[in-house]
């Protein structure tokens, strides 16, 4: 049986086209006959096939992964992109090295001023006014107690007037007073201690007779004023650097500082000791001078712990000249009163 050349030519053809990917089974260059398709190899010449250049004008041979370059990376989710976002600015901020406890610069607003204000007023009347009014009816109506509850408001509003000014305070995880679960008693120890004692005085002058000419008011008028111009100076002087037991960005040692290291724990023994010796409890105001001994000795070794850590021989010089509670009266000669910060 004779076949037909132009028939076995077709079939070829059909079976070579059959053998070629479907994107290029489109492409009208297929569907030449194998004469007439365009050479893709190009020309001999004499110049080594390394050296030859690939020309604009050179068809390269086209492949499905030319076309179409599936992503190798499929897309993450927005929240697993949160997460390692979150991550990532974990460890970069536990890779930062330590510095200086920055004050924040956001103040807060009327809202939170109102409420701060609002929670000393409450607490302040619970601490000295609760008492009597469940345990001795009649008592809130002693103006000693008036008089002891707005010098304690006066004195406690500088650290919402601090903030007011200078921001809110460091965060308290960062406290270095709240750092041990022995250090976290001893606080809580200590303002229940501050709680029992207050209502005790409170409790006392109830029944005491009271004259304006005694031995109390000749002792406590001068130790709650002197508390109360302490507090106002040191305060002004430390500014941002008033804050929790951090280190602060800069060690201050002017004014009252150079005196003392600690005028602030100062002015609080003084002024718990001269509210009990106004209330006519002078047993009272020895427990506040013991239980204030105690606790702010602890919280000046923590402080000091902190800035020495931070400025070093600075603070060590500091140190040197000053006592920690009360001024020193006698100095190393050639002792200055500041140490520049």
């Amino acid at each position: 049986r004779r076949v037909n050349p132009a028939c076995t030519g077709m079939a070829m053809l059909h079976n070579h086209n059959r053998c070629q990917p479907r994107m290029n089974r489109a492409s009208p260059e297929n569907n030449l006959m194998p004469s007439q398709q365009p050479s893709s190899i190009p020309p001999h010449t004499d110049t080594p096939i390394d050296s030859q250049q690939p020309t604009s004008s050179t068809t390269l041979p086209h492949t499905d992964s030319q076309e179409t370059a599936p992503d190798s990376q499929e897309p993450q989710l927005w929240w697993v992109e949160r997460f390692e976002a979150r991550r990532a600015a974990a460890a970069a901020a536990a890779a930062t090295p330590k510095s200086p406890a920055a004050t924040p610069t956001t103040r807060p607003g009327l809202l939170a001023t109102v409420t701060q204000y609002g929670q000393l007023t409450v607490v302040l009347g619970a601490l000295l006014f609760l008492p009597v009014i469940v345990l001795q009816p009649g008592g809130i109506y002693n103006w000693r107690l008036f008089t002891v509850y707005f010098t304690y408001w006066l004195f406690f509003s500088a650290s919402v007037r601090r903030q007011l000014r200078f921001g809110a305070l460091v965060k308290r995880p960062l406290d270095k007073q709240t750092g041990t679960w022995a250090d976290t008693a001893r606080l809580v120890a200590f303002i229940a201690a501050l709680v029992l004692l207050h209502m005790l005085a409170v409790l006392r002058s109830g029944v005491s007779e009271f004259h304006v000419d005694t031995w109390y008011e000749v002792l406590s008028f001068p130790t709650v004023c002197a508390a109360l111009w302490l507090h106002d100076k040191a305060t002004k002087e430390l500014g941002p650097a008033w804050d929790r037991v951090v280190a602060p960005a800069r060690l201050v040692t002017t004014g009252v500082y150079s005196l003392a290291q600690h005028p602030i724990y100062t002015s609080y023994t003084l002024l718990f000791m001269g509210s009990a010796l106004f209330l006519h409890s002078a047993p009272v105001a020895l427990m506040m001078l013991a239980i204030c001994a105690l606790h702010y000795r602890r919280r000046a070794e923590l402080e000091s712990a902190v800035l020495k850590d931070q400025f070093g021989e600075e603070y060590a010089a500091y140190v040197a000249h000053t006592s920690p509670f009360l001024p020193s009266l006698l100095r190393p000669p050639g002792a200055t009163s500041s140490v520049p910060s």
